[in-house]
């Protein structure tokens, strides 16, 4: 927790604590890594008592990320069509709930699991304006390129949206906050 609410500035007051933690939780479970390198949810794989069915659903969301998406399509009661900011990639989510919230448009900062044959949110995400998705793509872009210059990395997207989740995730919520905000470096 102490890793995860570094980042945040808690100035911003806008955010309860039980979807704080939610996405505490959530960040542990997926993306933080134990001291013997590996993550929560890969050790819990490893867990005997689990059927094939379990074990191919946790690969499969092992390998979900926080992304950042753009709302392309609601379907009022059933779903969204996201796109990807960043690979393009679309696809659909089946969620009723995020449908009576979500407008074209939005950017959702929210990890995806697959479900079966459909997708679904895994928990409370973050929703900007399509007006800041220029200023996000910037931000991420600069702190992406730090990121990988200091860890020698390939200039992978997803490396860096699981690596630096925690991060993204103070930028988004203050972005969402203070949306025309400026950043200075």
């Amino acid at each position: 927790q102490e890793i995860y609410f570094r980042y945040i500035d808690f100035e911003i007051n806008d955010f309860d604590n039980d979807f704080l933690m939610e996405r505490c939780f959530e960040w542990f479970i997926f993306d933080y890594r134990l001291p013997e390198g590996d993550r929560v949810i890969e050790r819990f794989q490893t867990m005997s008592f689990l059927n094939k069915e379990e074990k191919n659903l946790l690969n499969n969301w092992s390998n979900a990320i926080n992304g950042l998406y753009e709302v392309k399509t609601v379907f009022p009661g059933k779903g969204l069509i996201l796109e990807d900011i960043l690979s393009k990639n679309q696809l659909m989510v089946m969620d009723s709930n995020a449908v009576k919230e979500t407008d074209c448009g939005s950017i959702l900062y929210m990890r995806v699991l697959p479900v079966g044959n459909e997708n679904e949110f895994s928990t409370s995400g973050l929703a900007l304006t399509s007006s800041c998705r220029d200023k996000l793509i910037k931000r991420l872009s600069h702190d992406a390129n730090r990121y990988w210059e200091r860890v020698n990395s390939c200039r992978d997207w997803n490396i860096y949206l699981r690596e630096r989740s925690h991060i993204v995730n103070s930028i988004v919520m203050k972005m969402t906050v203070y949306p025309g905000f400026d950043w200075l470096e």
